[in-house]
Parts: C-alpha cells; sequence; structure tokens
C-alpha cells in the first residue's frame, strides 16, 4: 500500500484539521456511487479509508512518523533497526521486555478463555507485576470507549400523514456517515425521493450524508400504509444496519362534534391551546380523567395526526404540538410517540425544524408516557436520549 501521506496527498506537516477537511472532500469525489463508469473508484476509496485510518488517528500517525507501523497499520520494526552497535545492552533489555510483555498477554488471555468458557469462579488472574517500574507491561486490551458511537439507523416510525402529502423521509445515520450509503427497498410505483437515485423494482439509494434532508413524494391520490426496508451500507455493499419504516397516508373524513375549536386548521372538540401545549409534568395529574372524559373517535384521532404531520412538514411544529396534545390525551401511544419526537433535539434535527426550542426533559416525559400506551419505539427512542 502507498505511504498514507501520498494517498491523501498532503504534507508530513499538515495539521488534523487539515487532513480531515481534505479527507472528506475526496471521500465525496472517490465515492463509488458518484464514479460508476470508472471500475477502480471503489479500490481507490478503499486506499483513502485506509490512508485516513492511520492518519486521522494521533496515535496511530506518530506511530507511522516513528516508524513503528506501517502503512497497512501493523506493527514495524524501524524502532530497533535504528539502535546503535554500541548500544547491545539497551537492545537486548528492549527485546527482552518485548518477549515477557508478550508472554504475560497469553499468559492472561487464556486464564480469562478458561474463566470464561467453565465458569469456574474464584479464579485469581496473575498479576502483571510486583514492580512498580513494570507496571501495565502486558497489561490486557482495554474495551473499545467508541463501540457505541458505530454509525446507525435513526428512523421516524409508523407515522401517519394526509393523503399525498409531501414529507420528511425520517431518516437519521448516528455517527460517522462519510463513506457510508442508505438503500430503501418497498417502495410503490410511482413513488419518489428527493435526494439519491433510484435503482429500480422499488428501490432508491442515498448517501449517508444527505439522507437527513431527503422528502419523500407519494404519487397523485396515494392514500394507504406502505412498509419500507432501510439499510445503511458501505462502499463495498457490506450491511452495517438494517431496520423496518411504516409510512402511512390517510383518506380521512371530518367528524365535527358538539363544542368545537379550531386549533392549526382543524376542528378539535373540548381543548384550549394552553391545554393542549402543556407539558405531562404539568397535566399528569388530570390527563387520565380528560381521557376518560373525551374519548375521542379512532377517525378523529387519525385526522389530528394526519394534519400535525402536515403541520410540522410546513415548519409549524407548535401547532402540531397542539392537536398531538390532544390526541395524546385520548390515550393514542403514536400520537404520544410523535408529540414526543416535537420535543427531541435527534428529531427536530431530522426534520431541519427552525425556530423551534428542543425539549429532552419534556421528551423523555412523553416518551415514557407512549411506552405505557404500548409504543416498542419508544422505548428505543428513550435510550437514544440517555434517559
Amino acid at each position: 500500500m502507498r505511504d498514507p501521506y501520498a494517498v491523501l496527498g498532503v504534507p508530513r506537516s499538515a495539521t488534523s484539521e487539515e487532513i480531515k477537511t481534505l479527507y472528506r472532500r475526496l471521500a465525496k469525489s472517490l465515492h463509488p456511487d458518484g464514479n460508476k463508469d470508472k471500475p477502480k473508484a471503489a479500490a481507490a476509496f478503499a486506499e483513502l479509508n485506509a490512508a485516513y485510518e492511520i492518519l486521522g488517528d494521533e496515535n496511530k500517525r506518530k506511530a507511522f512518523d516513528r516508524g513503528e507501523i506501517d502503512a497497512r497499520g501493523q506493527r514495524g520494526r524501524r524502532s530497533l533497526s535504528h539502535v546503535k552497535p554500541r548500544q547491545p545492552i539497551v537492545a537486548g533489555l528492549m527485546i527482552i521486555l518485548l518477549m515477557l510483555a508478550a508472554t504475560i498477554t497469553r499468559t492472561m488471555t487464556t486464564q480469562e478463555e478458561i474463566h470464561v468458557n467453565n465458569n469456574v469462579k474464584n479464579v485469581v488472574l496473575p498479576r502483571v507485576a510486583a514492580n512498580d517500574e513494570l507496571a501495565g507491561v502486558g497489561h490486557l486490551p482495554q474495551p473499545d470507549r467508541n463501540a457505541n458511537s458505530a454509525p446507525h439507523l435513526v428512523l421516524q416510525q409508523n407515522a401517519s400523514y394526509a393523503a399525498t402529502n409531501t414529507i420528511p423521509l425520517g431518516i437519521q445515520v448516528s455517527g460517522e456517515a462519510f463513506g457510508l450509503a442508505v438503500e430503501i427497498s418497498g417502495l410503490p410505483t410511482g413513488m419518489t425521493i428527493s435526494s439519491g437515485r433510484e435503482l429500480g423494482a422499488g428501490r432508491w439509494r442515498i448517501l449517508a450524508t444527505d439522507v437527513s434532508g431527503a422528502i419523500i413524494q407519494p404519487p397523485p391520490g396515494f392514500g394507504e400504509a406502505i412498509d419500507l426496508a432501510v439499510e445503511l451500507r458501505l462502499a463495498d455493499d457490506t450491511l452495517v444496519d438494517r431496520r423496518s419504516l411504516r409510512l402511512r397516508w390517510l383518506r380521512v373524513r371530518t367528524v365535527v362534534p358538539d363544542q368545537i375549536e379550531s386549533v392549526g386548521g382543524i376542528a378539535v372538540s373540548g381543548i384550549t391551546a394552553d391545554k393542549a401545549m402543556a407539558t405531562p409534568s404539568q397535566a399528569d395529574q388530570n390527563a387520565d380523567h380528560l381521557a376518560m372524559q373525551s374519548q375521542l373517535p379512532r377517525e378523529q384521532v387519525e385526522l389530528l395526526i394526519a394534519r400535525s404531520q402536515e403541520l410540522i412538514s410546513q415548519g409549524d411544529v407548535g401547532a402540531a404540538r397542539t392537536l398531538l396534545r390532544r390526541a395524546a390525551e385520548a390515550r393514542d401511544a403514536r400520537a404520544t410517540l410523535a408529540l414526543g419526537a416535537t420535543y427531541d433535539p435527534v428529531m427536530l434535527a431530522i426534520i431541519q425544524a427552525q425556530g423551534v426550542a428542543a425539549d429532552p426533559s419534556s421528551a423523555r416525559d412523553w416518551y415514557k408516557k407512549a411506552s405505557e400506551f404500548g409504543s416498542q419505539e419508544a422505548q428505543e427512542r428513550l435510550d437514544l436520549l440517555g434517559r
């Protein structure tokens, strides 16, 4: 493999920020999705990623510059090759220490495997060293603290919209999205997405860096539910994550009971804007009582949800909260989940809401209620918020 500096085209004096900026620029230009007519694009993209794996990590970069690892990240022997002939004792001690470290590591690993595989209690692993000067030699590798930051999909689940509305796709990639693509399958004939390209047979492919702003457009007169398979893939088509997304366009009729008010252009019975904007902490004591007194017909709950999503797509999150609050009081899990999303910083980032303040505490409270009402997706949202 070529020298990482040569692959990225940067001098050895380049700063970390310069390396990162140039890598991102090259990643976009060399990505195989944008170079279908170039057979070697995938190899060039893989070489770019391997080079950035070395130079993008400060420790690995220093190790490479010192000759301790090669361009593939494998340990080299340059550090020993620089030992002068007049220093044989120092070189010999270094070799002994390296052999000691390897022996202790193998011993500790073997003892740990025995402990795990045989479920033996009270097995004491050997200490690394009694001498403080040797403490740390041959220690077991520490767990990867970045394991939870691996890229994965975050979806807006089971949303309902008014018939034929153009809506946000509701997909976001959490973590480093460069070099990844999102593939969607199950699209009905005539349904299109604003970003990416069509693959045929109801499939669509979008760069992970562009998916959060994508818009989905149903065909004229469309009014039904669809279930989409969403996959996060590497440039070599390796599957990273897979989720399902359900979207529903509704044809609903307006139900107008006695004593109504109009909120967000929709007739709603027995509610005021002040009540609708209340957070769970303000309404917990009487929400169940209100739900018992004013159970809404299923048709009106669906209308409230559909109209709220239309308002969100238009940027009016405040009015959407009002409608969703009314449906949530009727103990509807989907409405309560959607209401929590209007306060959730992650979901607000997905829909690119402007001028709307996120409130993680309120989002958490509404997600807890949605979970009580039977929403499984609410628990996943709570986990993302970190409870």
